[in-house]
């Protein structure tokens, strides 16, 4: 992550073009599976007309439609903010720039839900709170 953005940054959109594109082909190829939490999952179905969801994920569009689909919930999700829709990854807020709505929300009413380091900082960066799940096998 830190090298695709100091890529990104110092040569600009090729190099993004480059890095995302070798990313697609990477998911296409060799992503290995999914592993859903299934608590998540019932969470967003019941909860659906309660808040408004959005994705903010590292992965790329196609991977993601690709998920949502196979689970039904693709119409659950407000936006899906993708790798490939951004210019920087996390944990720069590049992608909750693109979802955050000053004129409706305050920072306080968003909360982002991640499993990884580069999400808690990405929050951090954002100044939204963060929820940590874990890996359920």
């Amino acid at each position: 992550t830190l090298l695709t953005n100091y890529l990104i940054i110092n040569y600009g959109l090729p190099a993004r073009d480059k890095i995302y594109s070798s990313g697609l082909e990477f998911e296409k190829e060799d992503l290995q599976g999914v592993w859903p939490n299934l608590e998540l999952i019932k969470f967003l179905n019941q909860n659906q007309d309660n808040y408004v969801f959005y994705i903010w994920s590292g992965n790329m569009f196609q991977t993601i439609a690709s998920i949502l689909q196979n689970y039904r919930l693709d119409d659950i999700f407000n936006q899906i903010i993708s790798k490939d829709k951004t210019e920087l990854v996390k944990p720069y807020p590049d992608g909750f720039c693109q979802i955050y709505q000053p004129q409706t929300w305050q920072r306080i009413e968003y909360l982002m839900i991640g499993d990884s380091h580069k999400d808690k900082e990405a929050a951090s960066r954002a100044g939204i709170d963060f929820f940590q799940v874990k890996y359920v096998f």
